[in-house]
């Protein structure tokens, strides 16, 4: 139904009804989870979560449906785990240090069970890169189980989002798995980089990826540039089914645990994003704890740069952006880990990109 106003879906009724039913009829329950349709209906587990938000047996079985399958795409594409490419990056990287990020990305590619299709991408960039993505790049995105694996995720974040009063322990490993899931979707989009790179996008099952314009003039720039905004764009596609400001504590303790520094930026990035209650003082000592020339500075400082200047955000909000954008910048310029007020008042609002929502 619509009118000039609103458009209601009645595809909504048909999820909260079933969601209802999973909570008198025990065989429906099952049958929804065992036939996994809920992965291309993950309203119907927001509803059922969302209904009495202590759902610790859909909990249980989400994530280890999700760590299933995750493990499942990562045999298939066998890439390693420790794939680290963004170590690599400096702040301002030369020409050498761009060679071996792609350099080493081709050579975990080409040593991978990827099909051919891909790996001809990396071992030759004049490649004819549209053909093989016509033929090949959804059967392999659907076959590696890669789709499956993004609505898993996109379950199993509404259904955490939604467990208020889950014991701890069961929402701290869907979390974790969650992060899994991210980091192997992250090296698989990776993977396909040089595709975007070369013919503008990459489409399956509904996700489509473009490359937008300020990308550079050659396939080599393009292929930089879209490296780097792997992590943004992998914590923007799942931002908004997990996040709840009640998960801040669950975010903040993960964050501060982690070790894989990819997965701990990847938090970084959900932080910043989101803002939950406390946000400030965790991205101030994320600060602290990366290198003064590190890809995870410079892409903490973009990130916050780019909150400043298109979020809604209150005065206060933007008070701490601006002191953490400066805190950033004051620390690559100076050097020093933790950058008092007389180094980061040294970065004038100059620094500070203009407002899209000020008049």
């Amino acid at each position: 139904m619509k009118n000039e106003n609103y458009i209601f879906k009645s595809s909504f009724w048909i999820y909260y009804f079933a969601a209802k039913r999973m909570h008198i009829n025990v065989e429906f329950t099952k049958y929804i989870f065992e036939s996994k349709i809920y992965i291309s209906s993950p309203e119907i587990i927001e509803f059922y979560t969302g209904i009495d938000r202590n759902r610790d047996d859909a909990l249980k079985l989400l994530t280890n449906d999700m760590s299933l399958t995750r493990s499942l795409v990562e045999a298939k594409v066998g890439l390693p785990n420790d794939m680290d490419i963004f170590s690599h990056i400096k702040w301002r990287p030369s020409e050498d240090q761009i060679e071996k990020v792609q350099s080493e990305l081709s050579e975990n590619v080409i040593n991978s069970t990827l099909p051919d299709s891909i790996k001809d991408q990396h071992s030759d960039r004049n490649y004819n890169q549209i053909a093989p993505y016509n033929q090949n790049i959804q059967t392999f995105l659907e076959e590696y189980s890669l789709y499956n694996l993004i609505q898993n995720v996109r379950a199993c974040s509404r259904a955490l989002r939604n467990s208020d009063y889950v014991e701890p322990n069961i929402k701290k490993l869907m979390f974790k798995e969650i992060l899994n899931s991210w980091h192997q979707i992250s090296n698989v989009l990776l993977a396909i980089t040089p595709i975007i790179a070369s013919i503008g996008e990459a489409e399956f099952a509904g996700y489509r990826f473009i490359l937008g314009k300020g990308f550079g003039d050659n396939i080599d720039e393009k292929i930089n540039r879209i490296i780097q905004a792997n992590p943004t764009n992998v914590v923007g596609l799942f931002k908004d089914d997990l996040f709840s400001n009640k998960l801040g504590p669950l975010f903040y303790e993960q964050f501060s645990n982690e070790s894989n520094p990819l997965v701990k930026h990847h938090i970084a990035l959900l932080i910043i994003f989101t803002r939950p209650r406390g946000w400030k003082k965790q991205i101030e000592d994320y600060i602290v704890s990366i290198s003064k020339d590190s890809f995870y500075l410079f892409d903490t400082v973009n990130a916050l740069r780019a909150r400043y200047k298109y979020d809604f955000a209150d005065s206060s909000e933007l008070r701490d952006i601006s002191y953490l954008i400066k805190m950033g910048l004051a620390k690559h310029e100076f050097g020093h880990k933790r950058p008092r007020l007389d180094k980061i008042s040294k970065i004038t609002n100059k620094n500070l990109p203009k407002r899209e929502f000020d008049e």
